[in-house]
């Protein structure tokens, strides 16, 4: 209490917690975390006490603040959790894959019925499908036309 005091003798408490306010807002803008804007608000609450002239401010003052903080955290908490999740937008990224338009020949019977096939694309094998459904033979040249994973789709 003794700080308080020396601190209420220099500058007045409103200015005090107007200050913790705009410095809890600032943090919360630079880091973008809900708990700041509570304390801002708890802040801003414990400037009003200081206006209302509540009885034992400065005891008062830091209970509110307190309570005021952890109770904003509480409640705040599931509508901000629920916000981000709204506004987080899943991407799937599906990179352009090398294989794309290119010729690929079969060196293992392509049949989807019993998903059997390779190919070699530039030198390298995969394994391959046939976009068609049909049976294709070894020595066939095919082209490349999409990917499952690690499968070419080929007509």
């Amino acid at each position: 209490m003794y700080y308080l005091a020396i601190i209420k003798d220099v500058v007045s408490m409103d200015i005090i917690w107007l200050g913790v306010a705009a410095l809890a807002y600032i943090l919360k803008m630079i880091t973008k975390h809900y708990v700041f804007a509570c304390i801002a608000v708890a802040a801003l609450i414990c400037a009003f006490c200081v206006f209302a002239e509540v009885e034992n401010r400065p005891l008062y003052e830091l209970i509110i603040f307190v309570v005021a903080t952890i109770a904003l955290s509480f409640f705040i908490q599931p509508y901000v959790l629920r916000k981000k999740l709204e506004e987080t937008e899943v991407v799937r990224i599906i990179p352009d894959f090398p294989q794309k338009n290119k010729e690929a020949t079969v060196i293992e019977r392509i049949d989807n019925t019993i998903p059997t096939g390779r190919v070699t694309v530039d030198g390298e094998e995969f394994v391959a499908r046939s976009a068609t459904g049909g049976a294709m033979e070894v020595g066939e040249h095919l082209r490349v036309v999409d990917c499952d994973g690690h499968i070419l789709i080929c007509i």
